[in-house]
């Protein structure tokens, strides 16, 4: 036993230069290993609370870059130029880390360095300056006993794996970390071998052969990942480097070896993995589900809007035509919430572009008071319409996003008002080219509590003590609203007053004014009722009959020939007995679709040179440009009679003539009312309405005038003045304003 231990001592003589470069290593390398998984996802400038702590020298170095150097280095080191060896970077990547002798001006440093990434990497110095070593020679000859209080602190306290094996593979040193490993006191370890406590012989193997090419080449050995098993059978993975240490002559007597256990970073990482796999799976089942909600959603809203339409165009009864009109304007916007939806993904991932168009304010408020028509009589509402007198008649705007704004405004104050008024307010300020669009919708209801205005614009918010039953609702309105306006640059205001009402104002800073058109030089609108084809044959391909028997409605033409196939095997042989000059396509068909149908008729040389245009549910916008690039033409269901028309135009003969709607009544005038015999009384006080009406443009007073006015022209018999009340009603109905204001200053001129 003497014997030996005096063997251990002359190994361990602390006056040897190689027993304090194993001191050192022992102290650096757990330390690096450590220090570079803190810092492999930091920039350098991000450095220092991580390393500056640190007493050992540190220096990281990037290539082509000045290299940083923690608190402790930079004392140390003072003004010395460091030059680091022509294949550091060469060794590193080889080895896996560097190790040897430093240039520090006019002397040399021992140091060592382990990879952070490709581009950076951690070095410690240490022992060849008197001033850097951990321990220095006189402190190691004048107490050998630090020897073994430096060892059991590091041994005691590193969370590594750290253990020195001789060239039997014994262990001679063993911290507490790599006993847990397997399961035994640190004193178990001392003189077996991992084959005594690893039941995995290929663990063992893989083990032995590494410390045995370190002892052998008397290099270190970096270990990048190694899998071992613990003593309770779970994989474990470790990082490690293996060191041969020396003796005083230079041979190798022994292996330092620590690991660092990256188990539990592995397993996030793999859970990170599996996460986001599970997040790609979801936005694929999502993909999914929004192709066949756009297809089954799409379907029936094609057929009542498409219906609609037709019947608008059969229908001359005025209050039919209303519900009518109603339902047309209700459908249109419930498929743009549709399609909102649908499109989640953009909204989602942030890519929800704004389109930009002319907008006319009048048209817009006109529809959106259609659409709250039916439920403001209802609960007895009035409606008012307040028009500022520098508003612009179209300005660009996203049209679409415009109008899901304010109908969610619009809807929540009908919806929390009972009695009173809804006012829709627009006015502008500045000057062309751009002007700051205000738009207000003020309501008369419950009105919202100071401590929750500004809770409302967060999703799923809604008031505290609402009732569900009563109100209903997500609470999505007012979080979109506020997002979307935000996306056109402006803000949204509210005030509020409970039991009194709210207002809420979205305020865009820089809205573009279009200059009005000459209304002389316009053209007019195109009459598509007067439309004439030419002879042509038209085929039409969709497994729904009610698609089909839609568009053929909308086609009434008698030189149109139209033929339908309900698959695609039966539009191939149509298609190539009948010769047809356009096909309308449904791409989403069961059996043979419509992209494969389009394939099939291409590569038949009878109808390769056919038109195509596809009629799909399409929602995605990539998905809707790449049909546009393969067929010939592109509709969207729901299908509307003019994008028919209009598509039919580009590919069939036809004929149409432009012309401006005819008059349905000939237009007051000085004349016509000075004959209407006893009118005298009532022209001042038609004169004093009127001009209270256009100042407030409260369009509920503005039909109950209307209807005031028609009742007193049939009891005097005033027939111009009943034609002019008539229209008046009617286009209060259906809330067109501009058409309104236009009767109204056509009456003012007659009276003056």
């Amino acid at each position: 036993m003497s014997s030996s231990l005096d063997d251990k001592k002359q190994t361990l003589n602390p006056n040897s230069l190689g027993h304090r470069l194993d001191l050192w290593r022992g102290a650096a390398l757990p330390l690096l290993l450590t220090l570079t998984k803190r810092v492999t996802k930091l920039s350098v400038a991000s450095l220092g609370p991580v390393l500056d702590p640190e007493p050992t020298p540190l220096v990281v170095w990037t290539q082509n870059r000045t290299p940083w150097f923690n608190q402790r280095a930079q004392m140390d080191l003072g003004q010395s130029a460091v030059e680091l060896p022509s294949d550091f970077w060469s060794r590193l990547e080889e080895l896996g880390y560097w190790e040897g002798a430093l240039r520090l001006g006019d002397q040399t440093e021992q140091a060592i360095a382990l990879p952070i990434d490709g581009q950076k990497a951690l070095m410690a110095l240490g022992s060849g300056r008197p001033g850097l070593k951990v321990l220095s020679e006189a402190q190691i000859a004048l107490d050998p006993a630090l020897e073994g209080i430096f060892f059991k602190a590091i041994l005691e306290t590193d969370p590594n794996l750290i253990s020195v094996k001789d060239k039997e593979g014994r262990f001679l040193l063993a911290n507490r970390s790599m006993a847990r490993l397997y399961g035994v006191q640190r004193e178990q370890l001392l003189g077996r071998t991992d084959g005594d406590f690893n039941p995995v012989a290929e663990d063992v193997a893989r083990i032995k052969e590494a410390d045995q090419r370190v002892i052998a080449l008397k290099e270190p050995l970096f270990i990048h990942e190694e899998h071992i098993q613990n003593c309770y059978g779970e994989d474990l993975t470790l990082q490690s480097i293996k060191v041969p240490l020396f003796d005083g002559a230079g041979d190798c007597h022994s292996v330092l070896g620590i690991s660092v256990d990256l188990t539990s970073q592995k397993r996030f990482e793999q859970a990170l993995v599996e996460s986001k796999e599970t997040a790609e799976r979801a936005n694929r089942a999502k993909s999914e589900f929004l192709a066949n909600m756009s297809h089954e959603i799409r379907t029936p809203m094609n057929s009542i809007l498409g219906f609609s339409e037709i019947l608008t165009s059969l229908v001359t009864n005025s209050k039919q035509k209303e519900y009518l009109s109603a339902i047309l304007s209700s459908g249109r916007t419930l498929m743009a919430l549709i399609n909102d939806i649908l499109d989640l993904s953009k909204v989602e991932a942030g890519k929800l572009r704004l389109e930009y168009v002319p907008v006319e304010l009048f048209t817009l408020c006109q529809e959106l008071g259609q659409v709250f028509s039916q439920v403001m009589r209802e609960k007895g509402l009035a409606f008012e319409l307040k028009l500022g007198p520098t508003l612009p008649a179209r300005v660009f705007l996203d049209e679409v996003r415009m109008r899901q704004m304010l109908l969610n405004l619009i809807g929540n104050a009908v919806k929390f008002t009972e009695q009173g008024r809804i006012t829709l307010a627009l006015n502008a300020v500045g000057n062309d080219p751009t002007v700051q669009l205000t738009v207000s919708v003020e309501d008369t209801g419950i009105g919202i509590p100071e401590d929750q205005l500004d809770s409302i614009f967060g999703a799923f918010d809604q008031l505290r003590g609402q009732s569900a039953a009563k109100y209903g609702g997500t609470g999505l309105g007012l979080a979109i609203t506020k997002k979307l306006v935000e996306m056109m640059g402006g803000e949204i205001q509210v005030q509020s007053s409970l039991g009194k009402g709210s207002r809420f104002d979205l305020i865009l800073p820089a809205v573009e004014v279009l200059q009005p058109a000459d209304e002389q030089g316009k053209p007019g609108k195109i009459d598509f009722e007067g439309l004439v084809f030419g002879a042509a044959k038209l085929l039409v391909v969709d497994d729904l009959t009610e698609n089909r028997q839609l568009i053929c409605g909308f086609l009434p033409y008698p030189k149109l020939s139209l033929a339908e196939a309900k698959d695609g095997w039966e539009a191939l042989e149509l298609a190539a007995s009948w010769q047809p000059d356009l096909i309308l396509l449904d791409y989403k068909m069961p059996g043979l679709g419509g992209k494969e149908v389009l394939e099939k008729l291409r590569a038949r040389p009878e109808t390769a040179g056919i038109p195509v245009v596809v009629v799909t549910a399409a929602v995605m916008k990539d998905q809707e440009l790449d049909l546009k690039n393969e067929f010939s033409g592109y509709l969207s269901k729901p299908i509307r009679r003019e994008d028919l028309l209009t598509c039919l135009c580009r590919f069939l003969a036809h004929d149409f003539q432009r012309v401006n709607a005819p008059a349905c009544r000939l237009p007051l005038s000085r004349q016509a009312l000075a004959a209407l015999e006893g009118f005298g009384p009532y022209q001042e006080k038609y004169s004093v309405a009127v001009e209270e009406l256009v100042l407030n443009q409260t369009i509920n007073d503005m039909e109950d005038f209307g209807q005031k006015v028609l009742t007193e022209a049939k009891e005097m018999g005033f027939c111009a003045l009943e034609n002019w009340a008539e229209e008046l009603v009617e286009m209060c109905m259906v809330f067109d304003m501009a058409g309104v204001s236009k009767l109204f200053k056509e009456l003012q001129k007659a009276m003056e």
